[in-house]
């Protein structure tokens, strides 16, 4: 589940955001993505100005990352099809959800 909450937890339980405790560079791809893309696709674009606006406009970013952006390393699924279906490819979704014009992401300010 990536949340922000979720996130900041594992951030102060472990003293870092490595997935096996080790803090290795590799876990920590996963994170320096998420946090690029909500960065550039939220905050920024939005420009907060204060942590009651912030938390809102997060919980509606995260919302729509894990329901209905699609990602190109998950094979242009959600995360969320990604988890309940497993990485198994289905061409016919694929090629349909290459051609989404993601300029119409509500998301993303250009």
């Amino acid at each position: 589940n990536t949340t922000a909450a979720g996130l900041f937890s594992l951030r102060t339980e472990s003293g870092r955001s490595g997935l096996d405790g080790r803090g290795r560079a590799l876990d920590n791809i996963f994170f320096e993505r998420l946090w690029r893309s909500v960065k550039y696709e939220n905050i920024y674009p939005r420009n907060y100005r204060t942590m009651q606006e912030a938390r809102k406009g997060l919980e509606k970013y995260f919302e729509f990352y894990n329901n209905e952006r699609f990602h190109q390393s998950l094979s242009y699924r959600t995360p969320r099809q990604a988890h309940f279906t497993g990485r198994q490819d289905n061409d016919q979704e694929q090629s349909s959800k290459r051609e989404m014009n993601l300029n119409e992401n509500p998301y993303f300010l250009s």
